[in-house]
């Protein structure tokens, strides 16, 4: 009889008594998937942890729509490499199909409610994003931003003035 291993999709033959209870084509298959398995379900805790805990988001209606790390990894597929972590792409929407993704750090920092969106040139941008695209700090924009003088354009086109050592 064959089986098809939980961890690496590879067929494996079997005897027909084993066959209920095999679920690895190997040990090491076996110990792989349990990593990740336990991996994904501290994403979860943590996901369901953040729903109960978090001052403002049991006011914003946000829950863990997700019942278990088969069902987290069956929508989000494995983790594609240290760093990632689970981030909701509508930061008031729930933990649930469609609003969950891996993200980098830097994804997540620029998927916050508290961040300053800017508009220009058709293109709406946080603060952040906007210095990476200029070469000017976070610190010039933001400065500028809170000054009245600044016009959006001349925000993000005029070069920073090289400080004295």
């Amino acid at each position: 009889m064959q089986v098809t291993c939980k961890n690496c999709g590879s067929v494996v033959r079997v005897r027909p008594s084993h066959a209920s209870r095999t679920k690895f084509c190997s040990m090491a298959c076996r110990r792989e998937f349990q990593a990740s398995t336990h991996e994904l379900k501290r994403h979860l805790d943590g996901m369901r942890f953040r729903c109960k805990q978090r001052k403002g988001w049991a006011d914003r209606g946000i829950k863990c729509c997700i019942a278990s790390t088969e069902e987290l990894l069956n929508i989000l597929g494995p983790k594609p490499a240290a760093g990632f972590s689970v981030d909701r792409i509508d930061v008031n929407g729930n933990y649930e199909a469609g609003n969950i993704r891996w993200a980098t750090q830097k994804q997540q920092m620029n998927n916050r409610t508290n961040n300053i969106f800017i508009t220009y040139d058709n293109k709406t941008l946080t603060l952040q994003e906007w210095a990476d695209r200029t070469g000017l700090s976070k610190g010039c924009l933001h400065y500028r931003h809170l000054s009245p003088r600044w016009s959006v354009e001349e925000m993000l086109t005029t070069p920073a003035k090289k400080q004295a050592k």
